[in-house]
């Protein structure tokens, strides 16, 4: 709520307007906040002036009708068949190329250079 004031200024709440609500909007976006980010913080100020109608403390809600930002839709790729195969192979393929004992004799070098622990 804080946010809105300071671009719209320190209006009594029950001054507030539909425009007021759409030059923070822009103004929000023109700081560079994300379509998301500036409909999740839309609507939580939605929700404060939706519970003082509630309430009785004012007689509709300036931001019933604002309209959100467009958020791009988020599309989730799946693996194909094939691709799966293949992801599987070149697993296979590198934990066949790995030498254990190479590791092993590794880990026996750092051991080796590390101080031990005070008991």
């Amino acid at each position: 709520m804080m946010d809105l004031m300071d671009v719209i200024g320190n209006k009594d709440f029950r001054a507030v307007t539909m425009q007021d609500a759409e030059y923070y909007r822009q103004a929000c976006l023109d700081r560079g906040n994300r379509p998301a980010t500036v409909k999740k913080k839309l609507r939580g100020i939605k929700s404060v002036f939706q519970l003082a109608v509630k309430r009785g403390m004012l007689e509709d809600n300036p931001l019933q009708h604002i309209s959100m930002p467009k958020c791009p839709s988020t599309q989730v790729s799946r693996y194909g068949d094939k691709e799966c195969e293949r992801i599987l192979r070149a697993a296979q393929d590198h934990a066949e190329s790995c030498d254990p004992s190479k590791a092993v004799r590794m880990m026996g070098t750092f051991s080796s250079s590390w101080p031990s622990r005070p008991a």
